[in-house]
C-alpha cells in the first residue's frame, strides 16, 4: 500500500534499495545542513505570518483549532521549500496553482528542494512524472507530519503546567526580543530540545512505521521469508516498559538526566539506516 497510486516512486516510497539511493542523491545538497540553513528565511517568514494570524484568531470566543493551523503551517513551509512558493494556507488566500509545470518554467537560483530535480528534468535525465512524485512526497507527507508534530507537542506541554513553566522560563531567559529567535539560537536550548524529543517519543507522527522487504531471516524464533513486507511500529517501541520508565508519561527530563535508565536509543521518530527520513539532521 505504501506509494500506491504512483506510477513512479518517490524518495520516500521507492522500494528498490539501489533506486532509493539514487533518488536520495538528488536531494543530498538541498537536505544537507547547509541546504536546510538556506531555507531558514522561508521558515521564519511563514512562522511570522502564522503568529500574526493567531493574534487575530485568538480573540475568538470559541477558541482556535491549533491542530488544523499547525498543519496549515507545515504545508506552507514544506510547499515553499519544494516549489519556491507557499501554498498560502495560513493566509487563506485562494490556493495557488503550484504544479511541476510552473516550477519548470522558473529559471535561475531558486534554492528550493526541487532545484536539482527540475534541472535534471530539463536535461532529460529524469522524467517529469518522477518530479511530480517527489514533490508530492516532500510537500504533502512532510507538511502533514511536521504540522502534526507541532500540534501534539503543544498539546502535551499545555497539559503539563510544570513543563510549560520550565520551557517558558528557558525561552524568556534566553531571548530579549522575538528577532533573536532563529534555528541556531534555539538549538542551544537544552530543555526545548528535550521537550521536542519527548514529544516525538510519546506521539510519533508515523506510528505504524514504514515498510521494509525482508531479506529472509529468523526473528524471535519466527521465520520471515524473503520479500515479506514487515513493519516496526515506533509507537509500540516508545511505549514499551522494557525500554521506558512510565512510558505514557510526558517527561522531558528523561532526556537530560544522566542517571536515567531509559533506553533513549529506542526512540527513532525519523527511522534508521539508509531509509532514514531525509529531514533529519
Amino acid at each position: 500500500m505504501f506509494g500506491a497510486g504512483m506510477d513512479i516512486q518517490s524518495i520516500g516510497t521507492e522500494r528498490d534499495p539501489i533506486m532509493a539511493q539514487r533518488k536520495r542523491a538528488l536531494f543530498s545538497t538541498a537536505l544537507s545542513a547547509k541546504g536546510l540553513a538556506q531555507q531558514e528565511p522561508v521558515m521564519q517568514k511563514n512562522v511570522d505570518l502564522f503568529v500574526e494570524k493567531l493574534g487575530v484568531l485568538g480573540s475568538a470566543d470559541d477558541g482556535v483549532d491549533m491542530a488544523k493551523w499547525f498543519i496549515y503551517l507545515g504545508f506552507d513551509i514544506l510547499g515553499e521549500m519544494a516549489f519556491g512558493e507557499s501554498f498560502g494556507c495560513v493566509q487563506r488566500v485562494p490556493f495557488p496553482k503550484l504544479t511541476c509545470d510552473s516550477r519548470l518554467q522558473k529559471q535561475g537560483e531558486q534554492r528550493d528542494f526541487l532545484d536539482n530535480v527540475a534541472s535534471r528534468v530539463r536535461q532529460g535525465l529524469i522524467s517529469q512524472d518522477e518530479m511530480v512524485s517527489h514533490s508530492w512526497n516532500l510537500a504533502m507527507a512532510g507538511g502533514e507530519t511536521s504540522g502534526s508534530a507541532m500540534a501534539s507537542i503543544v498539546y502535551f506541554v499545555l497539559k503539563s503546567p510544570e513543563v510549560h513553566h520550565k520551557l517558558k522560563e528557558e525561552v524568556r531567559t534566553a531571548f530579549v526580543s522575538y528577532t533573536e529567535i532563529d534555528v541556531t539560537s534555539t538549538a542551544k536550548l537544552a530543555y526545548l530540545i528535550a521537550v521536542l524529543k519527548e514529544g516525538m517519543r510519546i506521539f510519533p507522527t508515523a506510528p505504524q512505521g514504514t515498510p521494509r522487504a525482508s531479506p529472509g531471516m529468523i526473528v524471535e524464533g519466527h521465520h520471515i521469508p524473503p520479500g515479506a513486507e514487515v513493519y516496526v511500529s515506533p509507537w509500540a517501541v516508545t511505549h514499551d516498559p522494557r525500554f521506558w520508565r512510565e512510558p505514557y508519561a510526558f517527561r522531558p527530563e528523561r532526556w537530560l538526566d544522566p542517571t536515567c535508565t531509559d533506553d533513549r536509543s529506542a526512540s527513532q521518530p525519523f527511522s534508521l539506516g539508509p531509509r532514514v527520513c531525509p529531514g533529519k539532521l
